[in-house]
């Protein structure tokens, strides 16, 4: 069994790709608060992250838009496109952002990021200690 590539490895790697791409949606929502017509954007964070850790990975596989597209490395995971978020209402301007909110999912996202990148690091350390205890052997 390969123990760095493990499908906890696997999906907590999924999952911050999801946040990372997540974060620099809310980040151009904020930037564009005073945009007249700017729609938010979200990524359906909870629906992708429910596919990533179906076993069946080909649920979202990458498609070549272009024919100079590499082909999918064995095992990555095609990031969703962000959609537009009219849960809020639109003001005068067309701008539906609401600061508050996007902030409330930076902060959720960050925190959900630590966490992944904390069981990583957890998991490396597992793996670096039994090399250091066989190496004793």
């Amino acid at each position: 069994m390969n123990f760095l590539f493990d499908p906890t490895v696997r999906f907590l790697e999924k999952a911050a790709g999801f946040r990372v791409a997540r974060q620099e949606v809310v980040a151009s929502n904020l930037a564009n608060t005073d945009t007249p017509g700017y729609i938010a954007k979200d990524i359906p964070f909870d629906a992708y992250l429910a596919r990533a850790a179906s076993p069946g990975e080909n649920a979202a596989a990458p498609v070549a838009t272009n024919p100079r597209h590499m082909g999918a490395m064995p095992g990555s995971f095609a990031l969703p496109p962000p959609v537009e978020d009219e849960s809020d209402p639109t003001r005068v301007d067309g701008n539906n952002v609401v600061l508050e909110k996007e902030m409330t999912k930076m902060a959720e996202n960050t925190v959900g990021y630590l966490t992944e990148m904390t069981l990583v690091s957890r998991k490396l350390r597992m793996i670096r200690a039994a090399i250091d205890d066989s190496a004793r052997v």
